[in-house]
């Protein structure tokens, strides 16, 4: 199919053909108050780009790809006035043959992909492991849960010679817990089914659940709070768009301390967010954003980059409606080090251990955030009562604020796959009930 798609667009008169297609399959369950649920979804989705002599491309999607769609695609396309001016990035686009597939696919996908019995039985493995571990922790209960499991297949060819594929797994289990009247979802997205850990999801919902019943801390003076790797993760999303080639909101003042390092690694092991390239062919790297603190180069898609005269990170991707490919994140996380969280606890001395971050409004022209947070004071590396209080930051600010990172990562996956380790930071009162970090 995709060599009828670079043929016919070359028929067309276009210098150079794109042909990405992404094939999934999608299956959830879910138990709630209401019974249980099975549902099954399957996607058949081809984009194609035609770059003309100048200029941007033009394109089109398929989401029932067969030759006459094709050649009707190309036929409008051909209808449309080539553009005149500016370069055209398609002879950019990679030749080579592509790096060999990581592993991205657990076997499990394929009794899944076809048995819907096998997707339920899991989920009840899963719903009985839950369960059992609840048990520990009085008041806590769950409300509701969903088990889904997607498997995408992507094929990728362009006629300066690139043609390769993958497939790639997900299995996501979300949790919906209540304790003591407070209600909260917890979820886990991952590459393999065998890594998710039903057991550490209770402890996790329990730990942030019982961490909203502590009282306002008022800002005065400085403050040492270590943030979890999930309340880290929390406020670095609020910042990702700074760390785009292009943005909005410019990278100059990006800047953090020497413990703050950023990356963002398609090749790491068994992450959700792995790939071996991207969606436009480019071969996937381990590529800096900031290190030790400096500002090295922001991601960018091809696009991107030849409009700012420099090279593709490897970071165009394309959402799941999109029909262009944009700059995006594989694995985006802050370098762990060789402390653990208990000498971060003991080089803080006291302070608060930061669990659970909310984002409250923003300021996003100035850069300002403001964020609710809850977590718990520790003293002498012992835990004690839970506290909530207010803070506002930045993304210059809160780098800068940064002391030490442990080396204890975790991920956590929404749009893309973000990780951290535990960060000690310094906040100072500000002139009114927040904290300023």
């Amino acid at each position: 199919m995709l060599d009828a798609i670079l043929k016919a667009g070359g028929e067309a008169g276009f210098q150079t053909v794109e042909a990405f297609r992404l094939r999934t399959t999608f299956w959830e369950f879910s138990r709630t108050a209401d019974g249980r649920f099975l549902q099954r979804a399957q996607g058949n989705r081809i984009a194609v780009r035609g770059f003309w002599e100048r200029g941007e491309p033009s394109a089109f999607v398929l989401s029932v790809p067969d030759l006459k769609g094709i050649r009707q695609g190309f036929n409008h396309l051909r209808a449309l006035v080539p553009p005149r001016w500016g370069k055209s990035f398609g002879r950019l686009l990679n030749a080579k043959a592509p790096p060999a597939a990581q592993s991205l696919w657990d076997p499990l996908g394929d009794e899944f992909g076809c048995d819907g019995e096998r997707c339920e039985r899991a989920a009840e493995d899963l719903g009985d492991a839950l369960a059992e571990s609840v048990i520990a922790f009085p008041g806590l209960a769950i409300k509701e849960f969903r088990f889904s499991f997607a498997g995408d297949a992507i094929d990728l060819a362009n006629s300066n010679g690139f043609a390769g594929g993958y497939s790639k797994s997900r299995f996501r289990l979300r949790v919906a817990f209540t304790l003591r009247g407070r209600g909260l979802e917890v979820s886990e997205t991952r590459l393999f089914f065998s890594q998710l850990e039903p057991a550490r999801m209770v402890n996790r919902a329990y730990n942030l659940l019982a961490s909203m019943t502590g009282e306002d801390v008022s800002p005065a003076g400085e403050e040492r709070l270590i943030f979890t790797p999930e309340a880290a993760v929390q406020v670095l999303r609020e910042f990702t768009d700074r760390f785009v080639l292009g943005a909005k909101s410019g990278t100059k003042n990006l800047a953090a301390a020497t413990a703050f390092s950023l990356l963002d690694d398609p090749l790491l092991e068994g992450q959700a967010g792995s790939v071996p390239f991207d969606d436009e062919g480019s071969p996937g790297r381990e590529k800096y954003i900031l290190n030790k603190g400096v500002f090295v180069a922001a991601v960018a898609d091809m696009e991107t980059a030849c409009r700012w005269r420099t090279v593709s990170t490897g970071n165009g991707f394309r959402d799941r409606r999109s029909l262009l490919p944009a700059s995006g994140f594989s694995n985006l996380f802050i370098k762990p080090s060789v402390f653990s969280l208990h000498h971060l606890l003991h080089e803080a001395g006291e302070g608060i251990l930061v669990s659970l971050v909310r984002l409250k409004y923003s300021r996003r022209q100035q850069g300002d955030f403001f964020f609710s947070a809850h977590g718990y004071r520790f003293r002498g590396g012992e835990i004690g009562a839970p506290q909530r209080f207010y803070f506002r930051t930045s993304q210059r600010t809160f780098g800068l604020r940064v002391l030490q990172v442990s080396k204890e990562l975790r991920f956590f996956c929404d749009r893309f796959n973000i990780g951290s380790p535990y960060l000690l930071a310094l906040a100072r009162s500000g002139n009114d009930r927040y904290f300023s970090i």
